[in-house]
């Protein structure tokens, strides 16, 4: 299950952290010249987190477990630390833990933020019983990552930042186009901002996902909720950062669902997730192709 997931398991930020980089424009004149340790197993969302992070002038080194993670803030020295919580071999709430008590006999302290897909307050309250100074539930604004930099590091005038386009104009000629399976307002502006890191995104989003389906249905008719509920989280984000609401809101309900231990709904919720999967499909198809393209245009 894992190698089916994986390259894509997580889009929880990816496809929304780019879509909302609109934000007040002196911020995108500010920059933090801090060194960042990222803790995150997919690939994917390193590159988004990465990129941005950089657009924000930090220096940023990447860790693809907890272990790696112990390891670097052992090696260097960093301004902040985002801590994925679900990761292989040691996961954020235990890599936290130990990155503290190696503290104790410093007596350094570095900020660690939580980056988790849930968003309860018992999450919250369990990232910060584990040593976490804040939390970031995925999948997150740009301007949420902006601003949690800025509770913890100073931010500098840099005038070589700047903005290349104002995006506004996109998000108001290209409003929700619910006929079509996607919200536009979340991938006008992504498709406008950085077009190569879409396609990519969604070439991968693609090629996974009907593979997830597919494990999806064996796991639901084997009875596996544990591997059901993992991969039906991970096509609600993912969805959810393409643009496909109705999709993740689906996702969501199936969750709820299993959470509730109602997998008899489950032939059913899957059926609607099937058929809405390939309306996103679709259009996503047709937006590489250039049709999407031509539709907002024409708004």
């Amino acid at each position: 299950m894992s190698s089916i997931l994986k390259p894509f398991c997580c889009l929880a930020f990816t496809f929304v952290a780019l879509a909302n980089a609109v934000f007040e424009r002196d911020k995108l004149y500010l920059s933090f010249k801090a060194r960042i340790l990222l803790a995150e197993d997919n690939q994917i969302n390193q590159l988004v987190a990465v990129e941005h992070l950089e657009d924000l002038g930090c220096q940023v080194t990447v860790a693809a477990n907890g272990r790696e993670a112990v390891n670097a803030a052992q090696r260097d020295t960093y301004d902040l630390v985002f801590m994925d919580c679900q990761m292989p071999e040691m996961d954020g709430f235990e890599a936290t833990k130990t990155i503290r008590a190696n503290e104790r006999l410093t007596d350094q302290h570095v900020p660690i933020v939580a980056l988790t897909a849930h968003a309860l307050a018992d999450d919250r309250q369990k990232c910060l019983d584990a040593g976490m100074d804040d939390y970031l539930s995925k999948p997150f604004k740009l301007e949420q990552l902006y601003d949690t930099l800025s509770r913890f590091l100073e931010a500098i005038t840099d005038q070589t930042n700047s903005a290349e386009d104002d995006n506004t104009a996109i998000l108001e000629n290209h409003p929700p186009h619910p006929d079509t399976g996607l919200d536009t307002a979340i991938i006008a502006p992504l498709r406008v901002g950085k077009p190569d890191l879409w396609k990519k995104l969604v070439g991968v989003y693609l090629k996974n996902s009907s593979e997830t389906l597919t494990a999806l249905e064996q796991a639901l008719a084997a009875g596996d909720s544990a591997s059901v509920l993992l991969m039906v989280h991970t096509l609600r984000s993912s969805s959810a950062n393409v643009g496909g609401m109705r999709l993740s809101e689906l996702c969501q309900n199936f969750e709820t669902a299993i959470r509730e231990e109602r997998l008899m709904d489950g032939p059913a919720k899957f059926k609607e997730i099937r058929q809405e999967f390939d309306v996103v499909a679709a259009e996503l198809k047709k937006d590489i192709e250039g049709g999407l393209a031509d539709k907002t245009a024409a708004m």
